[in-house]
């Protein structure tokens, strides 16, 4: 506020600061938040174009065998439905492995082409992969790990039920001050026992690569309850000052997003299951730099091999398990109608 000098003293400020200032005022009111503004179509992955979107992840280790497009397809491991359009990208389920052979089960992974620092990324998927040994994710990551960021939208092990979503970065993200009421879903603890809300990687309080993580509140967002449901749409809005996600079971989708006019700030979307503030005292935004999108169906490794025992006792060690049981992954595949990325539109 300008304060006027009157006779060497300091007074109010006069009538027309304060119009000036009840205009700046109604100018800011009138202008739109990043979740009010509205959104057009930048891009759409799906139906015979989706894999020229993407390039093949390809690796090997005792867990699993990301391959490449070509013997994915020679394995029936991707494809697109002739009649829905509909992706699927799913794991060897007919081959019985020996462990300890250096063999291991194929799988896919798919990165996008295209890079990107922010926008409204929504997935319509009719099956996940779920079951013993399964660890599915949908996640953006720049090409500089953990330095340039990580945004886990879906990502789960094993039998679990609700999604959970988290970020992973180099120091310098906190959401310790995060307000609770702001999403519906709930911190995962950290070493302590309190909540998990310091998103660097190597955070001492933590366990190693954690990130800052919150579980949906919804039992049918993941695995076999989300597909019994015929699955939904997730959304996620990422800009300079907020990431946060959506859920929406397929009997609910609200009819801005399937008539590609989404506006998540209406009452429709309702509160998000995960948000995380981005701020330059907090997060900077700067910590997700350059994402690429990425669908994979990992098996057992570093957290479902770990869990496997205590999800699925009674079944052994997870490699074992999965190289003897192929029968086990006919559930291990993706379904996707489409993921689309939406951008603001600039007045």
């Amino acid at each position: 506020v300008i304060m006027e000098r009157r006779g060497g003293g300091v007074v109010g400020p006069s009538l027309m600061t304060l119009v000036v200032i009840a205009l700046l005022c109604a100018q800011m009111m009138a202008m739109p938040t990043t979740r009010e503004k509205q959104y057009r179509l930048a891009k759409s992955y799906q139906g015979r174009t989706f894999f020229d979107q993407f390039t093949f992840y390809t690796f090997q280790d005792e867990n699993m065998h990301y391959v490449n497009r070509t013997t994915a397809q020679q394995h029936n491991l991707i494809g697109v439905d002739p009649v829905t359009s509909a992706v699927y990208m799913g794991s060897d389920h007919t081959t019985r492995l020996k462990p300890n052979t250096g063999t291991s089960r194929m799988t896919v992974q798919v990165n996008s082409v295209d890079t990107y620092n922010g926008g409204l990324f929504i997935t319509d998927i009719t099956h996940m992969p779920s079951g013993c040994g399964t660890w599915p994710a949908f996640w953006t990551v720049g090409q500089q790990w953990p330095t340039q960021g990580e945004i886990d939208i879906i990502e789960g092990i094993n039998n679990q039920r609700s999604v959970r979503t988290t970020l992973h970065t180099g120091p310098g993200c906190s959401m310790q001050r995060e307000d609770p009421s702001l999403f519906s879903g709930a911190w995962m603890p950290n070493l302590n026992g309190e909540n998990g809300t310091d998103c660097y990687v190597n955070a001492t309080t933590q366990g190693y690569n954690q990130g800052c993580s919150i579980t949906g509140n919804n039992p049918l967002t993941f695995g076999e309850p989300f597909n019994s449901i015929g699955g939904g749409v997730f959304a996620t809005l990422w800009n300079g000052t907020e990431i946060a996600m959506w859920f929406f079971p397929r009997y609910a989708i609200p009819d801005d997003v399937s008539s590609l006019t989404p506006r998540p700030a209406t009452a429709k979307w309702g509160k998000p299951f995960a948000y995380f503030t981005l701020g330059p005292k907090t997060c900077p935004s700067n910590n997700f730099v350059d994402h690429m999108v990425i669908f994979d169906t990992a098996l057992c490794g570093q957290w479902a091999g770990t869990e496997f025992e205590a999800m699925c006792p009674g079944l052994g060690d997870c490699v074992t398990f999965v190289d003897e049981h192929p029968e086990a992954l006919r559930e291990a595949y993706w379904l996707i109608n489409y993921l689309r990325v939406f951008q603001p539109v600039v007045a």
